[in-house]
């Protein structure tokens, strides 16, 4: 841990007499987030927000850490995502996540409550790109009954669904015809990482296709 310099964004950590030594029951929250401060034998508080230092001594501030994050070189705030997703019509409430395929790839999640049956993965993917840059958009939108909380009443991400993404994609009885359809289907498969057979019918960008896997 080492202070940034002016104008650089980081991460804020509170230290000083008024930090306490931890959560009372919770060890393994403690250790994540109450760290020992490199300039003192005090604790360090991870306050999980960004910042930056102003030429006046202030402290800009920039938003949760939490919120923000980096995907293919772009920035995203997942708040204004999950904003976005609200202004549907019969959408409740809406979370957006970044989650980690098995190539280590981030990807992005859209968790939506809505008693409307209308509104499907496409319904929203067609409302999103209409008002957010394509790099925002989410890759899966899965519905959900309610949002998982944690004891402290925080979203608790691990108990939100994965993608099951041979629902998502749905199947196909539309077989390949020649070797260069095989041929294809072999290679989104592979740089997907899928475990199932995919074929020409199915929609590439329901299987996670980015700029970057196409490339690949």
């Amino acid at each position: 841990l080492k202070p940034t310099p002016i104008g650089v964004e980081g991460d804020i950590y509170l230290s000083g007499d008024s930090v306490c030594k931890g959560y009372l029951g919770q060890p393994e929250l403690t250790k994540e987030i109450f760290i020992d401060c490199p300039y003192s034998n005090r604790k360090m508080f991870k306050t999980g927000d960004l910042g930056k230092w102003m030429y006046n001594g202030e402290i800009c501030h920039l938003g949760r850490s939490d919120y923000q994050i980096k995907i293919r070189g772009q920035r995203i705030e997942l708040g204004e995502i999950e904003n976005v997703m609200r202004k549907i019509k019969n959408i409740n409430h809406a979370i957006v996540i970044d989650k980690l395929n098995s190539k280590g790839e981030k990807y992005l999640v859209g968790y939506y409550i809505s008693n409307d049956e209308t509104i499907n993965d496409t319904f929203i993917k067609d409302f999103l790109i209409k008002n957010l840059p394509l790099f925002m958009i989410p890759n899966y939108f899965i519905k959900i009954d309610k949002i998982p909380l944690n004891v402290n009443g925080k979203l608790d991400r691990k108990k939100l669904p994965e993608p099951n993404i041979s629902e998502i994609i749905g199947k196909s009885d539309q077989e390949v015809v020649n070797a260069y359809e095989k041929k294809l289907c072999q290679i989104f498969e592979e740089v997907l990482n899928l475990n199932y057979k995919i074929s020409v019918k199915n929609n590439i960008f329901k299987l996670g296709v980015n700029s970057l896997t196409a490339i690949k």
